[in-house]
């Protein structure tokens, strides 16, 4: 699809159309042009993208925001399409 990972030295470039950052410091909002640059940082992200459990309870706490329409969106309608269901052997509920 024609993805790359920029280098470490070219954080703040601007050759890009869209951008994941770990941290809001690795946008360049001086040179960002709104229409052109697609930038996003994911909060937390060594929380809730490390760990498998805090994962599960990310998505899980999606899902229920999703079903009972305190969220909306147009992309995602249900979690299963890309995360596989999963049991987890430390709850009660998961093991019956």
């Amino acid at each position: 699809m024609g993805f790359r990972i920029l280098p470490k030295g070219m954080l703040f470039s601007n050759d890009y159309r869209i951008k994941w950052t770990q941290t809001s410091m690795e946008i360049n909002y001086m040179q960002f042009k709104e229409g052109i640059h697609i930038c996003n940082h994911i909060s937390n992200s060594f929380k809730d993208l490390t760990s498998k459990i805090a994962t599960l309870e990310t998505l899980g706490d999606l899902r229920l925001n999703l079903k009972n329409g305190i969220l909306k969106s147009d992309i995602v309608t249900d979690i299963q399409e890309f995360y596989p269901t999963t049991y987890r052997l430390d709850s009660a509920a998961d093991l019956h």
